[in-house]
This record gives structure tokens, sequence and C-alpha cells, in this order.
């Protein structure tokens, strides 16, 4: 135990705040999260190939263009699920908790695309309805959901009075945030820097701390 009282409220305030930045990083759903500034999550436990990926982005953009920006999160498994794993097998569910998290800014539908099936929240349409017929199989991979995604975000535009055209062309680059998985996970560059910032430098000081003040205690009076 430290011998220093100013050490030891330092060693209390490091602690503190090292489980506060821990938890901050540990809460929260990832496609949620990612949903808040992107169109896509695209299933970073099982990504679709880049082809389609684009496509897929590409139907989205059109979509927003038109006026109904609809979002897609693709599930491939528990890995994109950390908080909630059970709603992989409840699609519906999981969507209108995606929804809810977004909140009453949504402007088109949430669409949540798993093996299990297609869930469907938000806002102008009912998704069971467009989606009637559309299949998933259930070891579906990233490239099986985004041609699912695909299929299903044309009916959602067509149901909700922003039908495609015809032949959408696919995104022309992947976007910058769409690239990094730790921004899928719900981490981003300012959260590793503080984190790295919360546990080395602090780490640093407190040694320094303590090894002037051993030193000073083992001087001879």
């Amino acid at each position: 135990m430290p011998r220093c009282p100013r050490l030891r409220l330092l060693l209390t305030a490091w602690l503190i705040a090292l489980t506060a930045a821990a938890g901050a990083a540990a809460h929260g759903d990832p496609p949620s999260h990612y949903l808040e500034t992107e169109q896509l999550y695209p299933a970073f436990a099982d990504r679709p190939s880049q082809t389609l990926e684009l496509k897929l982005l590409g139907h989205l953009q059109a979509a927003e263009e038109r006026g109904y920006p609809i979002k897609v999160a693709l599930v491939a498994n528990e890995e994109d699920l950390v908080d909630n794993p059970g709603m992989l097998r409840n699609p519906q569910r999981y969507a209108e908790f995606v929804g809810t998290e977004l909140g009453p800014n949504l402007r088109a539908p949430v669409l949540v695309v798993t093996s299990s099936g297609f869930g469907v929240s938000g806002r102008q349409v009912d998704g069971r309805v467009p989606l009637a017929g559309v299949e998933i199989p259930q070891r579906a991979n990233g490239d099986t959901l985004a041609r699912a995604a695909i299929v299903a975000v044309r009916r959602l535009a067509r149901a909700g009075g922003h039908p495609l055209p015809a032949n959408v062309p696919p995104a022309e680059v992947l976007r910058a945030s769409s690239v990094s998985s730790a921004d899928g996970l719900g981490l981003n560059l300012w959260l590793i820097v503080g984190l790295f910032a919360i546990v080395f430098v602090p780490s640093v000081v407190l040694f320094e701390i303590w090894t002037r003040t051993s030193r000073r205690h083992d001087q001879p009076a």
C-alpha cells in the first residue's frame, strides 16, 4: 500500500477513471451506434465482398437521393451483436430496438438482415408486406445477406413511394468510416487515444511519484 497520502489519492482517482472509460467503451450496441452516422452496418463479423457492399451502398444512396434514406444493418452472427446476441434469431425485435436507439429523426425504415430473416422498423412502411417471399438461407454469409438486402431495399423503397430505377450504379468508393472494423465495433480513433492516455500516462506519473517517494523514505535521517 502506498505510504504517501497524495499518492494514494492519485492512484484512487486513476482507477476510477480507468473503470469509467472501460465501461464506456464496452457499453452500447455496435450496429445502432454505427447507423447513427452511416447508411450501412456491413456485418463486420462476416463482411460482404467489396463489390457487393458497393452495390448495396449504391442502392442506399439512390434511395436517399429520392428522399427515402433507408438504413441497413447486416448481422452475420453473434459477434456483430456483442450486447444482444440473442437478437440474432429475432430480427424484427432487433430492428425495433435499433429504431428506438436511432430516435425520432428517422425519415425511412431501418432494415435488419440476418440468417433468421428480415426485421423492419422506423417510419412510413410495414416491411412485412413488401418483403414477403424473400428467402435467406440459414447459413447465410456476408455476401448472401448483402444480396438479400439489395432486394429488400428495392421493395421497401417502392412500397414507401420512392421506387428505384431498374439499373442502380454501385457506390464509387467505400467511405473511410466504413473501412474500419474498429468503428463498426463502436470504437474510434479518439476513443483509442483517450484510453491509451488514461492508462499509460498516469501509470508513468504514478511510477515516477512512487519512485521518488520510496527514495525519500529509504534515505537515512
